[in-house]
């Protein structure tokens, strides 16, 4: 972040509505914070972040509550009494779900940033989007003075909530690139694949365990280590044991985001083969930035963040056997996992360094303070198919 951006923002006034229980909300709020910023967050999870004002809204749930709709309207004037006593220069919507559907609470807000993270917009046969949620998310866009997206495949899937001729400014949540980088790795004649998401069908656990089966089969070095928690933990340890699995297979529970690198840098090769229109892939980003090479699937965004065949492969999701041939390839290649790991690496320092990638918001905020027209080097244009344009010096 320049000096004068900084300037801009110092003593300024922040509120983000958003899930406090995210890792990215934290992130955002820190960042701002440490940059002069007085930042509030206002989310509907009763978890506060640590070191930042965080105000529970609409807080715990009371009688009215049972009365759909007018809740809504109950709600309504604490929410107002929330903003007058903060009184904001910028409200940062994040990820709009119920700030969609509530879009009346920001009707003379200004100014107001909106920012898509994914399922609010991204509409599938899986997970489909009720009419009334749509009609509030476009209110809400309709409302907003910037709109951002975390990649070009989001940007395209947010385009159609908005009005036509909307600059959407794309801008990656990014890592740390000195929390996640390579480290030395054991040299025990294994060879270890990682999967760090959720324990949910959306992401595919149950279609790597089979195609791991086939992999173990033919190669009794792999390992296998499936990070996390979920609906279908128990589903998946039963399989295990059902495969005679259980030597050659982990479970070793979600880790804290601190823990996240270390227990990265452990595997030699990280899987990520979801199965749901996934709007990013920030683990697949961590683990590249790692330099481990990446398997992944050909869905939503993450081919913005997994180059085929030149920072990891890409797969058709649902497919087992393409999977576990990619992950034979990779057992059997050390080079080429040396090759696309490096290049991984190289690749985040390119386009998915936190710290730049915040300083564009920054940018953005500054520009609106200031009363310019943001701009930032992706923007994609609403309503104008394969619009984006991307300035000289972009990303």
């Amino acid at each position: 972040m320049t000096r004068i951006t900084r300037e801009i923002l110092r003593g300024r006034r922040l509120m983000m509505v958003a899930h406090a229980n995210s890792a990215h909300t934290g992130r955002w709020a820190h960042y701002f914070q440490e940059q002069g910023m007085i930042v509030q967050v206002v989310t509907p999870v009763d978890e506060p972040v640590a070191g930042v004002k965080t105000t529970f809204f609409p807080g715990k749930r009371r009688w009215y509550h049972r009365l759909k709709g007018l809740h809504v309207r109950i709600d309504y004037h604490r929410w107002k009494k929330i903003f007058a006593e903060f009184a904001p220069d910028i409200t940062h919507v994040h990820y709009p779900d119920g700030g969609g559907r509530n879009h009346f609470y920001f009707d003379h807000i200004r100014p107001l940033i909106t920012s898509t993270w994914g399922s609010e917009v991204v509409e599938s046969p899986e997970f489909p989007l009720s009419e009334k949620h749509k009609a509030g998310v476009r209110a809400l866009l309709a409302r907003s003075d910037v709109i951002t997206a975390t990649t070009q495949f989001l940007a395209e899937r947010t385009a159609p909530f908005c009005l036509p001729g909307t600059h959407i400014h794309i801008i990656p949540f990014g890592i740390e690139p000195e929390e996640f980088k390579p480290r030395p790795r054991q040299d025990d004649g294994l060879v270890r694949l990682g999967f760090f998401k959720n324990l949910e069908r959306k992401y595919g656990p149950e279609v790597l365990l089979e195609a791991f089966a086939v992999v173990a089969a033919q190669r009794p070095q792999a390992r296998l280590t499936l990070c996390g928690k979920g609906d279908m933990q128990g589903y998946l340890e039963k399989r295990v044991a059902a495969l005679g699995l259980s030597d050659r297979v982990g479970f070793p529970g979600r880790l804290p985001h601190a823990q996240m690198a270390g227990a990265m840098n452990e595997c030699d090769i990280f899987v990520m083969p979801s199965t749901c229109q996934e709007s990013f892939g920030v683990a697949a980003i961590e683990a590249s930035a790692c330099e481990i090479p990446v398997i992944a699937t050909r869905v939503g965004g993450v081919p913005e963040a997994v180059l085929d065949e030149k920072t990891g492969i890409l797969v058709e999701p649902f497919n087992a056997t393409a999977l576990a041939n990619a992950c034979l390839r990779l057992i059997d290649d050390p080079d080429l996992r040396r090759r696309l790991g490096v290049a991984g690496r190289a690749f985040v320092m390119q386009r998915y360094q936190w710290q730049e990638n915040a300083a564009r918001m920054g940018s953005i905020y500054a520009d609106i303070i200031a009363g310019a027209e943001p701009e930032t080097p992706r923007m994609y244009i609403a309503n104008d198919p394969g619009r984006e344009t991307v300035r000289p010096g972009g990303g």
